[in-house]
């Protein structure tokens, strides 16, 4: 990563310390493997950027015919993450379990990782969602929606003398915020306009739960993370969901599951 581009980023870091939250990092320009790529740090909490070194990064790989050298799974867009980050190695147990159950899975990947000459050790490389996500997974593409918005919740849990506890805000409610995840709301297509227009109508009428969303692998899903003891990835800020062109639902996204809990 060029000169510039570090202080760039060295600047988010800083500012992120300081707040206590990561917000608006900047895409800087760099190469990976000899790739050119987009690069920034992310995560909103400090596990991701406190340490000096093996900070969370997102990366965006320059289109090039689809083929990118020494890039596991020829994967175009990813992310960075130390091991604990990731919630290693529960995490990565728990994707396989979604693949062999047949619901969308995520690809992880642990790889050594040198930056700008330094030796960051191990690290997670995880394929972000996205266009060739959906393709892996054998899905059409289509919108990714979450719903909630990091951002806000963590300004609001860090400005607030005695901040209320989630349940009590509704800072996450589907109603208030939908959002969508790899692509920019000012650059959709007619098509995904529409689709987006879509769900933001449904999601204001009274049966919306029922309209919109596919309940029955949703109800498979909090089965399996009540079997696993840990339902940390279905709250609103880690859940993301799937508009199923065909069917008009949206069908659940699952990732970052942590250790295993004795469910009562």
């Amino acid at each position: 990563i060029p000169m510039k581009s570090l202080n760039i980023m060295r600047n988010d870091r800083e500012k992120a310390i300081k707040n206590n939250y990561l917000e608006n990092s900047t895409w800087v320009k760099g190469l990976i493997n000899n790739n050119s790529g987009d690069i920034k740090i992310k995560g909103l909490s400090g596990q991701h950027w406190l340490s000096n070194t093996r900070n969370s990064l997102k990366i965006k790989l320059k289109e090039k015919n689809n083929i990118y050298k020494n890039i596991p799974n020829n994967m175009s867009s990813f992310s960075l993450h130390k091991l604990s980050a990731r919630q290693y190695p529960y995490e990565f147990i728990f994707q396989d379990l979604l693949k062999e159950l047949g619901f969308p899975y995520t690809k992880h990947n642990i790889i050594k990782v040198k930056f700008n000459g330094k030796n960051w050790g191990l690290m997670n490389m995880q394929e972000n969602f996205g266009s060739q996500w959906l393709e892996k997974n054998k899905l059409k593409d289509s919108l990714i929606v979450n719903f909630g918005n990091d951002d806000y919740m963590m300004k609001y849990e860090n400005k607030v003398d005695h901040p209320l506890s989630p349940n009590k805000y509704w800072i996450s409610n589907p109603r208030i915020f939908q959002t969508l995840t790899s692509k920019n709301t000012k650059k959709l297509t007619p098509l995904e306009i529409k689709r987006f227009n879509y769900i933001q109508s449904m999601i204001k009428k009274d049966n919306y739960q029922e309209i919109l969303f596919n309940l029955k692998p949703l109800i498979e899903i909090e089965e399996i993370l009540k079997i696993w003891g840990n339902l940390h990835p279905i709250r609103l800020t880690n859940s993301k969901f799937y508009f199923n062109p065909y069917t008009l639902k949206l069908d659940p996204l699952i990732i970052d599951q942590g250790n295993f809990y004795e469910y009562d």
